[in-house]
């Protein structure tokens, strides 16, 4: 499971920096993908700390969420294309 999620990770970062236009949106769901991964990891294996990158994960997703609802929904179909 660690595994799984620190490929998680990687694979999604390296998804991110691909990308050529970033948004401010794509960062914020890269900081809530690595606050997930990285709790999940430290649950898993009983390490002290976990429950700050809880706080994180839930900090991001509340700041995810209020992006997504902000943002206009005719530039976000002008960036799809």
């Amino acid at each position: 499971m660690s595994l799984a999620f620190t490929l998680i990770l990687v694979f999604y970062g390296i998804k991110v920096f691909k990308k050529k236009k970033k948004t401010t949106l794509d960062v914020v769901k890269l900081i809530l993908i690595g606050f997930w991964c990285i709790q999940g990891v430290f649950v898993i294996n009983h390490l002290p700390y976990s429950e700050i990158f809880k706080y994180g994960f839930w900090i991001s997703l509340a700041a995810w969420g209020l992006l997504e609802l902000l943002s206009d929904p005719d530039k976000t179909e002008e960036q799809k294309e």
